[in-house]
């Protein structure tokens, strides 16, 4: 009887033990991951992604965080083809944590205070000889391999609100 007793009371203590485990592991894992969203690194991977999908040389001003709401004074982008300038100011995003069980990121809010584009509607002409431009971003291709986590981060966006003060 004494022996079942003492097996019982190590379960207890590993079960305490891998739940206190497991709130110092998720714990950790939020501070990072609010890091890396606060940090240099999170900028620059969204600008190589605006830069990857217009086909631009962008940067983003530094962001500021608040829950959920991210706001920057300015994204600045160049090039050569069919995008020849973005130019933006105030912009403020508001992200809905609801969408994620349907796998989509929801963005509740998005507002830009002032945007110019500038488009040269002869960029396809002068690249490839008379085809005319596309206004349609190319889909990119779909990984090799998929991560292990891959299958718990949302792969679409739905928007439920843009609003732009000015634009040009």
């Amino acid at each position: 009887m004494a022996g079942a007793k003492g097996v019982s009371r190590w379960w207890i203590r590993g079960l305490v033990a891998a739940l206190a485990l497991g709130v110092v592991v998720m714990g950790g894992g939020y501070f990072w991951l609010r890091s890396w969203l606060h940090g240099e690194s999170f900028r620059r991977m969204l600008s190589a992604s605006a830069d990857k999908a217009l086909t631009v040389r962008s940067e983003f001003g530094p962001f500021r965080w608040g829950g959920t709401r991210m706001d920057t004074d300015s994204f600045k982008a160049s090039g050569e083809g069919l995008v020849k300038s973005i130019d933006a100011e105030g912009l403020l995003v508001e992200i809905g944590l609801g969408g994620w069980w349907k796998g989509v990121w929801q963005v509740d809010d998005a507002r830009a205070r002032r945007i110019s584009i500038e488009i040269d509607t002869t960029a396809a002409d002068k690249a490839k000889g008379g085809t005319p431009p596309s206004l349609h971003a190319e889909a990119p291709a779909a990984p090799k391999s998929k991560k292990w986590y891959d299958s718990f981060i949302p792969h679409e966006v739905e928007l439920r609100q843009v609003v732009i003060g000015n634009s040009s």
